[in-house]
């Protein structure tokens, strides 16, 4: 198997929405802020968060960027999202009230986050339905007074069908055209199904994706029982795919589709001149995204770190060199 990119390393991140909403003894959860997320960091190996902002976290950041205490930061968040909470029904009150931001209200907390970040970062946001073609002033923009991040889109149906294209081509044009740099592309966007409407074929778009030079990180999206209504055959896979990759054989996980499209993804991949020249090198950030289910609460740290492990054995059998907790970027390798 040879890559398109040598010398490629893949950063292996997590996203805070895996943790539960509420705290539990010794557990992070939705309102904790850095330091109370090291834990799982350590736990699972995972190397930092993509941060959905939340009021702890935003404030723990402005906190300590005046005290000139950003250390923490730059070991515990990777990149930002913009969030998904509307405040609708029993999701939006307990996101509130457990301090995540409303999704437009999410943005200038992002802003924050890559203020005082002492790199830039990825920032994803949702193209279809954000300020991003409402407002021309927005944050999420590039912006001469906003240099902190790299904004990106996860395209889905959605997406497509918001800007009226067929290809990731004319996406891409799209989505540059109204200040987004690149991609994110996502294991479940990329499959399911939005308002009955699928979004193009994964061989189509798929692989176009990283050989396009402007996929700055990827999610692997898995566990998403929370779309068994709105397509119910992709979320029976999705959970699927997430009892193997949280099994004990990491042969199993690569045997699942969405174990064949990580390969697809690193074996494609051309990273942005602008992203690999911030990090040092060829990076490909893969942000693991799991719904967390009340049932396997207690076994959430377990299951990451069986996740890790697994992405970790694909990620070497493609030839790729994954970075975990406590490893460097190439750029910090050099320094």
């Amino acid at each position: 198997m040879s890559l398109r990119t040598p010398g490629l390393a893949i950063e292996i991140a997590v996203s805070n929405m895996d943790l539960y909403p509420y705290d539990l003894p010794g557990r992070p959860d939705w309102s904790a802020n850095l330091e109370e997320l090291v834990p799982f960091l350590e736990q699972t190996g995972c190397r930092n968060f993509e941060v959905h902002p939340t009021r702890a976290i935003v404030e723990d950041v402005k906190r300590r960027q005046a005290n000139g205490d950003v250390e923490l930061l730059d070991q515990t968040v990777g990149s930002t999202h913009q969030t998904f909470n509307e405040g609708d029904g029993l999701f939006g009150r307990v996101a509130d009230r457990r301090g995540l931001r409303r999704s437009l209200e999410s943005v200038p907390g992002m802003v924050a986050i890559h203020s005082a970040l002492g790199r830039r970062a990825p920032a994803v946001g949702y193209a279809e339905e954000s300020p991003i073609t409402r407002l021309p002033s927005h944050p999420v923009r590039v912006q001469p007074d906003y240099p902190g991040a790299f904004p990106v889109v996860q395209p889905k149906s959605r997406t497509y069908r918001h800007f009226y294209v067929a290809t990731s081509d004319d996406l891409l044009v799209c989505l540059q055209a109204n200040g987004v740099l690149g991609f994110c592309p996502d294991t479940i966007h990329s499959r399911s199904k939005q308002d009955g409407v699928a979004p193009p074929p994964i061989e189509k778009v798929w692989p176009a994706y990283f050989q396009s030079g402007a996929t700055y990180q990827m999610h692997v999206s898995s566990g998403r029982y929370d779309l068994k209504s709105a397509d119910p055959e992709t979320a029976a896979r999705s959970m699927a795919e997430d009892a193997a990759f949280t099994g004990w054989d990491w042969r199993q996980a690569a045997a699942t589709e969405m174990g064949a499209m990580i390969v697809a993804a690193i074996e494609n991949y051309v990273p942005p001149a602008d992203w690999a020249k911030e990090v040092g090198g060829p990076v490909l950030r893969m942000v693991i995204e799991r719904t967390p289910r009340p049932a396997a609460l207690l076994r959430s740290s377990g299951d990451h770190a069986r996740f890790v492990a697994n992405l970790v054995e694909i990620v070497r059998e493609t030839g790729a060199t994954p970075l975990v907790w406590g490893d460097a970027l190439p750029i910090q390798q050099i320094n």
